[in-house]
């Protein structure tokens, strides 16, 4: 009988093998799924996929053509009755430990290492300077004489805490003056009490129960639920609380509207936040999915001297398929601090040549090379 069991999740996040494919054995298995454990989960990872696979398909110009508002509206007919209580920030952390396939590299020194197939590289081809973000898979199919040269995008930025190092604390510290004066709160107040300290204002003036009423209607009314009492009472009412922001970020966003806090704080806590959760697998792929996109466009090149050009003209474009505000950037400065980023990581990338590619599959059999 299986009591827990992760589903695969938010696209793209894919779990292999899981509990269905399990390989071939002498005894037979059954696997009894609880309607009382999985059916709300279930529910949710469909109704996020979904979500998710509109959201990639959404651009202007297929705005011409479908009615993406329309498919939108369609989708939310769907949404599953309830709270969904998954804890992403866990569940991305998962690491499946069978790969199918591996990838092996070895380097110029002899030194051999394997890799996940959708590990991913920055590459060079040749000595032209120009820079691109393949998979490791991809690596094998790579149609050249010249020689190749690679590095983990990882590790230009797993060394240090990233969010803290791009964060505009000038700013920052501005903002939140501005904040606790408005609120008449104390100068030493950090960050991350404030919106605690405002709700507890409120329950102490109007009362828990009230308070709870009134913020669970509001929340209603723009379409997701509050979270228990318990909860409520025990995390967001106690300023000593470790809870950072509430798990659902679209929550908090209401929550600060609710408590009339400007979304310059809502941007400083998601930054914190993330800073908070750097190591965590989505936190990772976050930043690691901004950096491709900026290499890919070269803004990392040595032979690009129009970088700050390049990421003006880009920003639309980036803000539309990034969280940026999650990042700490601001949207008056994007263009600004997305050129200090590459400035920062840039001395970073180290690319090391490669002498030869394998991809090999779980029996250690060799499948192909380059």
């Amino acid at each position: 009988m299986i009591l827990d069991y992760r589903e695969p999740g938010k696209f793209p996040y894919v779990l292999k093998p899981n509990i269905l494919e399990l390989p071939d054995c002498a005894t037979t298995i059954e696997c009894h799924f609880v309607k009382m454990f999985f059916k709300s989960k279930f529910d949710w990872s469909l109704y996020n996929y979904a979500s998710d696979f509109i959201r990639i398909l959404d651009h202007s110009l297929r705005r011409n053509y479908l009615d993406i508002e329309g498919i939108w509206k369609e989708l939310k007919t769907t949404k599953p009755e309830g709270v969904h209580r998954t804890n992403w920030d866990i569940e991305n952390q998962y690491q499946y430990s069978r790969p199918t396939e591996f990838v092996r590299i070895t380097f110029d020194s002899n030194r051999t290492r394997s890799y996940p197939t959708s590990e991913e590289f920055i590459t060079q081809i040749g000595s032209t300077g120009r820079l691109y973000v393949n998979k490791a898979v991809e690596l094998i199919d790579l149609d050249t004489d010249d020689e190749i040269y690679v590095q983990m995008l990882d590790e230009i930025h797993s060394d240090f805490n990233i969010y803290e190092k791009i964060a505009n604390k000038e700013r920052e510290a501005r903002e939140l003056a501005v904040i606790r004066k408005r609120y008449s709160l104390s100068e030493e107040e950090t960050a991350e009490r404030l919106w605690k300290l405002l709700l507890r204002r409120e329950a102490d003036t109007i009362g828990v129960d009230q308070l709870y009423t009134a913020i669970q209607s509001y929340l209603q009314a723009n379409g997701t639920d509050l979270v228990s009492k318990t909860t409520f009472t025990d995390h967001w009412l106690n300023t000593n609380s470790a809870t950072l922001i509430p798990r659902e970020k679209r929550m908090f966003r209401l929550l600060c509207q609710y408590l009339q806090l400007p979304s310059t704080y809502f941007t400083i806590m998601l930054r914190l936040k993330n800073a908070a959760i750097q190591n965590s697998r989505q936190a990772s792929k976050q930043m690691n999915r901004l950096l491709s996109d900026l290499i890919n466009a070269g803004c990392f090149d040595t032979t690009t001297p129009e970088t700050h050009e390049r990421l003006r003209q880009m920003k639309d474009e980036l803000s539309h398929n990034h969280r940026l505000h999650e990042f700490g950037f601001y949207e008056d400065t994007l263009v600004e601090d997305l050129n200090a980023l590459i400035d920062l990581l840039r001395p970073n990338i180290k690319l090391d040549r490669v002498k030869e590619v394998e991809l090999i599959s779980y029996d250690k059999k060799e499948k192909s090379s380059a």
